[in-house]
């Protein structure tokens, strides 16, 4: 996640979410704020592909538009016809938790949940008997008490 400030009153936060084991499969989000006000939100699926898919998918996408053949741009755009933008493994690895180091990680915990679980639970049962018995004694005593009025 990264946040970045435009001027005093503008944020972009951008958001790239791994939606599978490998990080094949992202989820990206990006907000724009101007004065604490949502002014923009655009979100998107990024899947990692090889080469050839792209290629595939870029030609398909020309041919479903009638894009004229002069028009088209070289696949798989990595000439400088794009400004030379294309991510490369490293780029993409930044946003990736398996392969690059991420400081907001849980650390891992010596007790287990259910260890946790089990003391309060028992905690719980334990006061309920205390309070019962305490209830108990209480009208033990009120039974003597009325008994001897």
């Amino acid at each position: 996640k990264s946040v970045d400030s435009i001027d005093s009153s503008t944020f972009v936060t951008n958001t790239l979410t791994c939606l599978d084991a490998d990080c094949n499969t992202q989820r990206g989000l990006i907000s724009r704020f101007q004065s604490r006000r949502l002014v923009h939100f655009q979100s998107g699926t990024f899947v990692r592909r090889s080469e050839a898919e792209f290629v595939a998918a870029v030609v398909a996408t020309y041919n479903d538009f009638n894009i004229a053949p002069p028009m088209r741009k070289a696949a798989p755009m990595t000439s400088s016809s794009l400004g030379g933008i294309v991510p490369s493994g490293e780029d993409w690895c930044k946003y990736d938790p398996k392969c690059a180091h991420n400081p907001y990680q849980e650390p891992t915990t010596p007790v287990k949940a259910g260890v946790i679980a089990g003391f309060t639970i028992g905690s719980v049962i334990l006061f309920l008997i205390a309070v019962a018995a305490a209830v108990y004694i209480y009208n033990k005593q009120q039974t003597k008490r009325y008994r001897n009025i």
